[in-house]
């Protein structure tokens, strides 16, 4: 029995450039607001029917220390077709920052980067494996207090914490944790959300996704679905100031999903 849709899975994607290596994923957007939430998973219906895929990650993912990088995305295509992995190249002028960004750690919140998936070319309408998350499988801030997410639930994060790609094809790591920190989100103190769990440096730019729930205490909410909380953004480290060792303290910040579509849909209102 699978907590998490497969194709939730296949929408994670590795992403590197000649400094930095980390995690992207693709969500769906509507492009004109009139429009239902598409079916199915299906590039070509979707784009047609008026969403717009996006490559999501983390702004530290594709820059460093200023520079102009050119970001390689790689993907799989179905099993059976040559080649088994793709590797597309983007430009920096092809991904859009969240306006705010300063670095990771000054304005961690704000550390988006956002690029629009090239539907136009057949391999991604035809022989692309990935999927996306469509937007009703998103957790607004409203939805998470209407559905009762607190501290103690359980969620997965989906992503390449070995920093690196595995040959012919990619298959990302699955990890588990918990929320420990939400409700200075939930009540508008907060652009954050805090989880604590096995996180590397590669999850960044990766998906939060919530742990159906088959049980649940007297008084709180039992959920069926997972839904897309969020990216992790970073993991805090801690220094032995006796060895200088640096040891992962394995608490991450989220953020949420949310302010990414905030992002996108300002994107899109402006083009």
């Amino acid at each position: 029995m699978a907590l998490i849709h497969p194709t939730m899975v296949a929408s994670t994607l590795f992403i590197h450039n000649k400094c930095t290596a980390g995690t992207c994923f693709i969500i769906a957007r509507p492009n004109l607001y009139n429009y239902p939430n598409p079916g199915n998973h299906d590039f070509e219906n979707s784009v047609r029917d008026g969403w717009r895929m996006w490559l999501v990650t983390c702004a530290h993912c594709i820059e460093a220390n200023g520079q102009d990088l050119v970001t390689t995305v790689e993907t799989n295509v179905y099993p059976g077709l040559e080649p088994q992995k793709l590797c597309w190249t983007f430009e920096r002028r092809e991904w859009a920052v969240h306006p705010e960004y300063v670095d990771k750690d000054e304005t961690p919140h704000y550390d988006i980067a956002v690029a629009k998936v090239p539907t136009n070319h057949v391999y991604w309408t035809q022989a692309v494996e990935p999927a996306y998350w469509p937007a009703h499988w998103h957790l607004s801030r409203n939805r998470m207090e209407s559905e009762g997410i607190v501290e103690g639930d359980e969620i997965f994060f989906v992503g390449f914490p070995l920093e690196e790609g595995q040959g012919d094809r990619n298959y990302p790591l699955v990890r588990h944790g918990i929320i420990s920190q939400c409700q200075p989100y939930i009540r508008q103190q907060s652009e954050l959300i805090f989880v604590d769990g096995a996180i590397w440096p590669g999850n960044s730019g990766g998906p939060v996704v919530t742990k159906p729930a088959a049980i649940a205490l007297k008084g709180t909410s039992r959920y069926k679905n997972s839904s897309l909380l969020g990216m992790i953004q970073s993991v805090s480290a801690l220094e032995d100031k006796n060895t200088e060792v640096i040891m992962l303290a394995g608490t991450g910040k989220v953020i949420p999903i949310q302010t990414i579509n905030e992002l996108i849909d300002d994107i899109m209102s402006d083009t």
